[in-house]
């Protein structure tokens, strides 16, 4: 039996908040691994330490050992104690709530409540419970969690009808792994009725044996989030090699899909969890369409072998990485090596480099990935078009301040004229861009040389010191106009930010009251339209399983057998398909899942107005 520190042994890391009661979880992964023992023995713990404990709801299953442990606990009524699975004994919330114990015992929270009850089911006992204040120790099996519904039907050939949302486990202060052999449960028999009155699918052993992975990923999970917190707690900042976590640095470069696959490969060697990341710099110029859409390939195959896609924000690719690895604690990092040209490490630093220096207790692979061809281009690439009217206004606004210079010239010292040039650049970088900023720049000097330094007229300098005037106001003017035009691309993103951030705000605030399900499916599909410009449709499961068509933006659009068959691809795969995918790329929607964990609830159906949205945030 493997336990976490809590409420029967002091305080854990992790999300808990003294503003609301702690619940402990134990958790198994099959009927008869010992659970219930598990939260009596517990109990007993509490009540020897002085702490008022009650038993809400135990099910003995007429085992004499359970029943023992029960002896001596203080139990909220006789009817909450049931002696086999068939008992109709139930839970009584509101006696639960009128006591207030200090702690109280709830077994099987996935059970239903009795018809008229509050609630449907006793997880939603256990929610109120906790909001009321009242600790909470409970029992759950791994295969009742909804986001694994399917991954057990896959396991067991059986759907589980009794289920518990993940935000419960979530919610859990701690998580006891309650676990014993495969063998041991087959000897004690035990696991008649997990799923059904039918023959019972988990006793199998290759099944058990499944289940109990699930289980033993589960409680690793809460451990690894109590070690991040821990360390994020008490800013540490070294790796700490408790488990392999590997993350892989991806760009647009083509060799990029074979760090990805590097990856995967050590991740799947080592067993660990894995990641893709990519860091974009803030105000750093927009990479062209074939690049966007060779990184966005890469992402997509990250996913598709089973990696996190991370996506980043900062000046310095390197000291970025080297943070996300920190704060996640990451032993491996797959990069690869550089193709560039020396010069450039130079100029703009080099993040190998970076990684190297900086990586402490971290490993990094260097992959000499080949440059593979990327994905072929939707569309063809449109060269951007020449800013002919903001060249020519640049060459007017020169001759301008040339012309005004050269009235008051009498006036103004060399400098100030100096001056005023700069400050023409400087007008034409901010409303025309880099290119006429460029031009204006070169005009500047030229007519500077030209009519005020001696001789006049003429491009010959008789003071050799003017070159570093003319050099330095060149230089200036470029340095000015990438200022400004980082500015300007930095103002456009922030606009696009809030426009986004302004669009999830409407879209949560009308879905916060939805209560139903078609109301939401109708919220979602008109957002999602009114974001693309095109017609969604949004599709969700009936209680065969089958999809069905919720809500629609247009209900005048419908899907042809094509979409219809890449919609149901979808759902059962939970990746996208469609209109610039990769599967039934001739479908003229984009389908893409509508996911809860690992569990697909249905299906978005998108008829964009333009171009397949790419981009992995959009």
């Amino acid at each position: 039996m493997i336990g976490i520190k809590g409420i029967d042994g002091g305080p854990a890391g992790g999300s808990s908040s003294a503003s609301r009661a702690r619940l402990k979880i134990f958790l198994g992964y099959a009927p008869g691994v010992g659970k219930t023992c598990a939260l009596l023995a517990a109990g007993r713990r509490l009540r020897d330490a002085g702490v008022d404990v009650v038993a809400g709801f135990i099910d003995t299953r007429g085992r004499s050992g359970t029943a023992e442990l029960l002896e001596g606990l203080e139990v909220l009524s006789a009817a909450s104690i049931a002696h086999s699975n068939s008992s109709r004994a139930g839970f009584d919330l509101d006696a639960a709530l009128a006591r207030r114990p200090g702690a109280l015992l709830l077994d099987d929270i996935e059970r239903p409540n009795a018809p008229g009850s509050r609630h449907a089911r006793r997880w939603q006992d256990l929610v109120e419970l906790l909001d009321e204040g009242i600790p909470v120790l409970a029992t759950l099996d791994v295969f009742r969690l909804e986001s694994l519904n399917d991954v057990v039907l896959q396991i067991a050939g059986a759907r589980v009808r009794d289920t518990v949302p993940d935000s419960i486990l979530e919610r859990a202060d701690e998580r006891e792994l309650v676990d014993v052999p495969p063998g041991e449960i087959a000897a004690r028999g035990a696991t008649s009725g997990a799923a059904g009155p039918a023959a019972d699918p988990f006793a199998d052993p290759g099944t058990l044996l499944a289940l109990r992975e699930l289980a033993l990923r589960r409680a690793a999970e809460k451990v690894d989030a109590d070690i991040r917190t821990y360390r994020r707690d008490h800013a540490i900042g070294t790796t700490w090699p408790a488990s392999e976590r590997v993350l892989a640095c991806v760009g647009p470069s083509p060799s990029s899909a074979g760090v990805v696959r590097a990856a995967s490969r050590i991740a799947a060697g080592l067993r660990s969890p894995w990641a893709a990341a990519y860091v974009e710099a803030p105000g750093a110029r927009p990479m062209s369409g074939e690049d966007r859409e060779r990184l966005q390939a890469h992402l997509q195959l990250a996913e598709s072998l089973g990696g996190e896609v991370v996506r980043l924000s900062g000046r310095r690719v390197g000291e970025e990485l080297l943070r996300h690895a920190q704060e996640h604690n990451v032993t491996r990092i797959v990069v690869g090596r550089p193709t560039h040209s020396r010069l450039r490490d130079l100029l703009k630093g080099s993040i190998v480099s970076a990684l190297v220096r900086g990586s402490g207790g971290i490993e990094v692979h260097f992959i000499a990935g080949g440059e593979e061809p990327g994905p072929p281009a939707r569309t063809s690439r449109v060269s951007r078009p020449v800013n002919w009217p903001g060249f020519l206004l640049a060459l007017l606004l020169v001759a301008a301040v040339t012309a005004g210079a050269s009235l008051v010239r009498t006036f103004l010292p060399d400098t100030e004229i100096v001056m005023v040039f700069l400050l023409a650049i400087m007008v034409v970088a901010f409303f025309f861009g880099r290119g006429p900023a460029l031009i204006a720049a070169g005009l500047s000097v030229a007519a500077y040389d030209l009519f005020f330094i001696p001789p006049l007229y003429s491009f010959t300098v008789a003071d050799v010191r003017h070159l570093l005037t003319f050099a330095m106001m060149f230089a200036v003017g470029l340095a000015i106009s990438s200022l400004t035009g980082r500015l300007r691309r930095q103002g456009n993103e922030a606009r696009l930010r809030e426009q986004r951030t302004a669009d999830l705000y409407a879209l949560v605030r009308e879905l916060a009251g939805a209560s139903e399900e078609e109301p939401a499916a109708g919220i979602a599909a008109r957002h999602a339209a009114m974001a693309f410009g095109g017609n969604a449709e949004v599709l969700l499961r009936d209680p065969a399983g089958e999809l069905r068509i919720a809500s629609a933006s247009d209900p005048r659009v419908r899907l042809d057998a094509e979409a219809t068959a890449a919609a149901r691809w979808v759902g059962e795969h939970g990746r996208p398909a469609g209109r610039g995918t990769e599967t039934y790329s001739d479908a003229p929607v984009v389908c893409v899942p509508i996911a809860a964990g690992e569990s697909v609830l249905g299906v978005l159906a998108l008829w964009p107005a333009g171009r397949v949205p790419a981009d992995a945030e959009q």
